[in-house]
């Protein structure tokens, strides 16, 4: 018996649907970023009270004697952060850093105040979840 050309096509297509949900959800709950974590972000506590603690420990440990806002950006973006354009509402600079653990999304963020002549000052590591479904 003679299988119909639209069943190979259908079921060609159907196959194709579910490995790319299945490349999804391995994705989704296995791969915790697109690339390896920095250093910094690493190993950090389950509970994010304490990893926020010991994620803040570490930026103050690594800049907290860097005063000069260029080394900061160069160093941070090498990590992987994002540097956010401008001031937020309090008028912080920020650089961020996204990723996930199923099921919740997770933001790494560093922020300092800089003066006029890009001295930074208040320098603070924060994270947590952005999100989870």
């Amino acid at each position: 018996m003679k299988i119909p050309q639209w069943v190979k096509i259908s079921s060609g297509i159907l196959l194709a649907l579910v490995l790319c949900f299945g490349a999804y959800m391995y994705w989704t709950l296995f791969v915790t970023h697109p690339f390896p974590l920095p250093e910094l972000a690493r190993n950090l506590p389950s509970k994010f009270t304490e990893g926020n603690s010991v994620f803040n420990d570490r930026i103050q440990n690594k800049f907290g004697g860097v005063k000069n806002e260029t080394e900061i950006f160069s160093e941070l973006r090498k990590e992987g952060f994002m540097i956010i354009d401008g001031v937020n509402a309090a008028g912080r600079r920020q650089a961020v850093l996204y990723g996930s653990k199923f099921p919740c999304s997770l933001r790494w963020e560093v922020s300092w105040l800089v003066d006029k002549d890009g001295v930074i000052s208040d320098l603070a590591g924060k994270y947590g979840e952005a999100g989870c479904l």
